[in-house]
């Protein structure tokens, strides 16, 4: 039985309202839950309360839930970090607190929207919290590498075209 089986079994016994503030979610969602409606995905901050209300460990349940949050991003190295997360039951608040950092730099990353340095303490922090294998570390090292080394490039070629542009003008 997973949580929201529980969950609507209580709320037969119970009143909504009761049951929301036992919880710590809004009465609307509780109410939601208990005219029957089965909510198609649920926040990751709704389900922690109600998994630590039932004092359950995070299972497969909660890891579909959250993988119906996540879309799809374009690189391949942020989507394993986002699906190694996700296998550990980790929200990104969790790995946030994990690795002492903000979840929305974790999000940036999981993005693709920055890029980290693979040799700093937070990379270093993923690959442990994320178990990696050695293998799977040095792809990603040189994955790493190699973004920085086009990003060099490209900056490189932009600053020849001012100087072109400068020596036109």
């Amino acid at each position: 039985m997973n949580v929201i089986q529980k969950l609507i079994k209580d709320l037969q016994d119970n009143w909504p309202w009761f049951m929301a503030n036992k919880i710590g979610v809004s009465y609307n969602f509780m109410y939601l839950i208990f005219v029957n409606w089965a909510p198609d995905r649920i926040n990751s901050w709704k389900l922690d309360l109600i998994y630590k209300f039932y004092n359950q460990e995070k299972d497969d349940f909660y890891l579909e839930n959250q993988k119906k949050w996540q879309n799809p991003t374009q690189s391949i190295l942020w989507s394993l970090f986002r699906k190694k997360r996700l296998e550990k039951f980790l929200s990104v608040d969790d790995v946030a607190k994990l690795v002492r950092w903000d979840s929305l730099a974790i999000h940036r990353i999981e993005w693709g929207s920055t890029l980290p340095n693979f040799n700093s303490y937070y990379i270093t922090k993923f690959m442990e919290i994320y178990d990696f294998t050695e293998e799977e570390k040095q792809t990603i090292s040189w994955f790493i590498v190699i973004l920085r080394d086009v990003i060099n490039i490209y900056k490189w070629w932009n600053d020849i075209e001012k100087k072109e542009q400068e020596c036109i003008t």
